[in-house]
This record gives structure tokens, sequence and C-alpha cells, in this order.
């Protein structure tokens, strides 16, 4: 998130709060080629944050139905 944050220039907060970085961010995760290069409970952390409530991400599948659920939804 600091990365994604950083990359953008604003801070982590404006990831999830305001919609313009909230769906840049998103995509950039939708788009990012190596997810299995990220662990499990850090995508679970990190999906948790952008959606607003406790995830237990299982699988890489499930991170980008999540992902694409979230982009749905921003």
């Amino acid at each position: 998130m600091d990365r994604l944050a950083r990359e953008q220039d604003t801070v982590v907060s404006n990831l999830r709060l305001v919609m313009y970085y909230r769906h840049n961010t998103i995509l950039k995760l939708i788009c990012m080629p190596n997810k299995e290069s990220v662990s499990l409970p850090e995508w679970s952390r990190t999906l948790s944050y952008l959606a607003e409530t406790n995830l237990s991400i299982n699988s890489y599948d499930e991170v980008d139905m999540v992902l694409n659920e979230l982009f749905k939804s921003s």
C-alpha cells in the first residue's frame, strides 16, 4: 500500500477514501502481472483495507475475484 500511495503521490488513506485513487489502485492491482509474488496474508490485509471489511483470502483466484468485485463497486 505504501508503494502504491507513493506511485500516485498521495497517502495510503486516500487509496481507500478518494474514489480517484481507489479506482486507480484497484486497476493497478488487477493488472499486476505476478500476484503470486505477494503472500496471501498480505493480500488479505490489502483487500480488507480497500473493501473496508475483514477478508481472509485463501487463493490467488480469490484475489482476482475480490479485485473484480471491488472494481465493479468503485
